[in-house]
């Protein structure tokens, strides 16, 4: 099992995750109180494209030492995992195959005129810290929102809303117009 990098245990914390059906397990070190520089001043991000639109996916970055921060448990491997590539084939997105669950992304993408190796982990998938206490109230944490639908990601801006076409201006739009606004709105 790989050890967890050199961050001090006050920032980054272990987390356990998985799928819908538990064949594919991880353990995770995320500092869910200091966003990266990767992710650019957000912990949480939500995105326009249209596979994160699509799938609902909430992402989180583990840090720059991948390695080191992210362990596979279950399968042994992830060529176990259904991936899946799209566009310019950079990113790799692993979900499990039996239940489908996006667990994260991988893949390299240009961040300020350089190459970077990224993950991102879908931190829907967290079922519990390590040490098996509950999660934090994870509702404290702002999502930030990339508009990579219609701008080339290493450009991209984050918003403190979503942007046009993202999910949750899409869900309330519906909502709305079908008068299902409760706490979102008048209709």
């Amino acid at each position: 099992m790989t050890t967890l990098s050199e961050q001090p245990l006050a920032e980054k914390s272990i987390y356990k995750g998985s799928c819908h059906c538990g064949f594919a397990t991880y353990t995770v070190g995320l500092d869910l109180t200091t966003p990266t520089a990767q992710m650019r001043g957000a912990i949480f991000t939500r995105c326009n494209c249209t596979i994160c639109h699509k799938s609902g996916a909430l992402l989180a970055d583990p840090g720059p030492d991948i390695q080191s921060s992210f362990t596979l448990l279950t399968p042994s491997s992830d060529t176990q995992l259904r991936e899946y590539t799209f566009n310019t084939r950079r990113l790799r997105w692993f979900s499990c195959p039996q239940c489908g669950i996006q667990l994260f992304v991988r893949g390299k993408v240009e961040i300020g005129g350089a190459e970077v190796e990224v993950m991102r982990i879908n931190i829907l998938t967290l079922d519990a810290e390590a040490d098996g206490a509950e999660l934090e109230d994870l509702r404290k944490i702002k999502i930030m929102y990339w508009d990579t639908r219609d701008n080339d990601p290493s450009t991209a801006t984050l918003a403190d809303q979503p942007c046009k076409g993202g999910i949750w201006s899409c869900r309330l739009t519906v909502m709305i117009q079908a008068g299902l606004h409760g706490d979102y709105g008048e209709a």
